[in-house]
């Protein structure tokens, strides 16, 4: 009749945590590979990163069409790194 409220909470706080890790993971790699692709340069600050891990997408908003297109083209690299580091996404967008 009752249920205990604890067991409901502490899986709510390991999916909460689990999705957490996995955005810092991918936000770290596409931080990992923009840095190997870019350089160290301004440019690098242009690119804004954002996951939702409901729909499992992955949406890269670039600061120019330029480098968009350069992203674009070098997409199967950062697809790599994601398969290496086993992160699975529906979509990645590039903006």
């Amino acid at each position: 009749m009752f249920r205990d409220l604890g067991n409901l909470f502490e899986r709510r706080k390991k999916l909460i945590s689990s999705s957490e890790n996995i955005s810092v993971k991918i936000t770290d790699t596409v931080d990992l590979f923009l840095k190997n692709q870019f350089g160290n340069s301004p440019q690098n600050k242009l690119f804004n990163i954002q996951y939702n891990p409901k729909e499992g997408t992955l949406l890269i908003e670039a600061g120019n069409k330029i480098l968009a297109n350069e992203l674009s083209l070098r997409l199967d690299g950062l697809y790599s790194q994601f398969q290496e580091e086993k992160i699975k996404l529906n979509k990645i967008l590039i903006r």
